[in-house]
């Protein structure tokens, strides 16, 4: 499956297993510090961590997640998540990776 707006492409690949309905919509929102204060810096404090770098930056958070009919659907299995920036999309090259570290934990989703 995959999301798209002005700014970003996410792409989610997972098995059969995952158990995700195929009229489920991948849906991913950007949550900032402006709107989110205390939870964008809960998390940014976990990414340094996770990274073992306290001077990390974090550029995005994303909330993403499978929606049907306005319910979301947690997944059985691994997904594996890829974000692109869009202006980036067709200029990757090959070693151009970027940190991603999820949050969320299942049955833990942020409201």
């Amino acid at each position: 499956k995959v999301y798209t707006d002005g700014t970003i492409i996410v792409r989610a690949s997972y098995d059969e297993d995952a158990e995700i309905p195929a009229e489920a919509e991948l849906i991913a929102e950007q949550i900032t510090a402006e709107e989110h204060e205390e939870h964008y810096a809960e998390r940014e404090s976990e990414f340094r961590e996770t990274l073992e770098n306290e001077n990390a930056t974090m550029r995005a958070l994303l909330k993403i997640g499978f929606y049907v009919d306005g319910k979301e659907v947690e997944p059985k299995s691994p997904v594996t998540i890829t974000v692109l920036r869009r202006e980036r999309a067709g200029r990757r090259k090959a070693g151009d990776n970027r940190s991603l570290c999820r949050s969320g934990r299942r049955g833990a989703g942020w409201k």
